[in-house]
């Protein structure tokens, strides 16, 4: 037989347990991915873009990404372009966590 003492220490781990192993998606980390553009970006409840086949919710600050390009002297330059620029086939590195997009590069 247990004892009172022993019922709740078994209680406690069970229920420790059970937290890590479902805190996994609450502590999910943001991840860089490739990806070309399959859809552009459109807006329903929110701005939305298409990368590889899937859908993705657009969380960047200002509606606007970050194209990188090398200039004729081997130089590296960035600009600010707003995301309706963007068109299917462009190659673009996506920070996401999950299926939300918070930051975009194009890079040509």
């Amino acid at each position: 037989m247990m004892n009172s003492c022993t019922k709740k220490l078994l209680v406690i781990a069970i229920a420790g347990l059970l937290l890590f192993a479902f805190s996994g998606p609450l502590f999910a980390r943001a991840v860089w991915m490739k990806g070309t553009v399959t859809k552009t970006p459109w807006v329903d409840t929110a701005t939305r873009i298409e990368i590889d086949k899937n859908i993705y919710t657009l969380m960047l600050k200002d509606d606007k990404y970050e194209r990188h390009y090398l200039d004729q002297s081997q130089t590296w330059h960035m600009e600010k372009w707003p995301i309706t620029s963007l068109r299917v086939g462009q190659k673009v590195l996506i920070k996401a966590d999950g299926r939300k997009i918070y930051e975009l590069y194009v890079e040509e």
